[in-house]
């Protein structure tokens, strides 16, 4: 087996003082895959930059990258014991300094990340005006807060557009840890375009758990590639408008909050 080409991942982070809002921005060069979250409480640019560089390292470790390059722009930071501690993890490891130009992919995610944090603090805190408040979500801010939310919340309210069987298929899942299974319940056919849309809204960790879940609930082989692959983002924007459609709600951010509280809400 040849040695795994080097794998550049290029960090950037996104901080505003006045609301002590950070957002963390990592690009993926080898799958031109991009990621992004944001974090509250952060103290300084300083730590934020920081947690850019440890989210792209968890990246790596993620997908079991041997040769990495972890790209950034801070030159201040301290990198010794994060080297330390990627020595055993990886088969090569190595921190490229760039300047700021040329992490600007990163930067405007992070970037992104950090200003809907900021919407979502402000639509949920009366005490929070730093922002307006006629401002609406875009359809991909839309998408990234309802994947932020209760996880109970998303998946209840996302069953909306689902037929009855898998809507019931949803409820089992959601008592799994209660009822457990038995017996593969669940027969032909399985609407895989749902079952991929719940697949997508979940964290990574769910959605291993999702995927046995399936395995064990139906009586059928499933296509792994339809319920794990990854289709354009669009498409799954296209399918929460159908949600909100269903709850007859408009994309403002208080009504997106409501959404993301409405756990207790019944899905037949």
């Amino acid at each position: 087996m040849g040695v795994e080409n080097n794998v550049f991942l290029v960090s950037d982070a996104s901080y505003s003082h006045k609301t002590r809002v950070a957002g963390l921005g990592v690009i993926d060069l080898k799958t031109g895959k991009e990621y992004s979250i944001s974090k509250l409480n952060i103290k300084n640019s300083h730590d934020a930059e920081y947690m850019a560089l440890l989210y792209s390292v968890k990246i790596a470790l993620e997908n079991k990258y041997k040769n990495v390059v972890f790209v950034y722009d801070n030159q201040s930071l301290c990198l010794k014991k994060l080297k330390i501690y990627l020595k055993k993890r990886t088969h090569f490891s190595q921190f490229l300094w760039l300047k700021r130009e040329y992490v600007h992919k990163a930067d405007t995610l992070a970037q992104k990340a950090r200003n809907l944090r900021e919407k979502l603090l402000m639509s949920s805190s009366k005490k929070i005006k730093f922002l307006d408040k006629k401002k609406v979500l875009t359809d991909k801010e839309l998408l990234y807060a309802f994947k932020e939310g209760n996880l109970n919340s998303i998946l209840k309210v996302a069953s909306l557009i689902a037929s009855h069987k898998e809507k019931h298929l949803i409820q089992r899942y959601l008592n799994i840890e209660n009822e457990g299974i038995s017996e593969k319940f669940f027969t032909k056919p399985l609407d895989y375009k749902f079952t991929n849309f719940i697949y997508y809204l979940l964290p990574r960790p769910k959605q291993i758990e999702f995927y046995d879940f399936l395995g064990k609930a139906c009586n059928f082989k499933l296509e792994k590639f339809k319920i794990m692959h990854y289709r354009v983002e669009s498409s799954y924007i296209e399918m929460l408008n159908e949600v909100l459609l269903r709850l007859k709600a408009s994309v403002t951010l208080p009504q997106m909050i409501l959404i993301k509280d409405c756990s207790d809400k019944k899905i037949y």
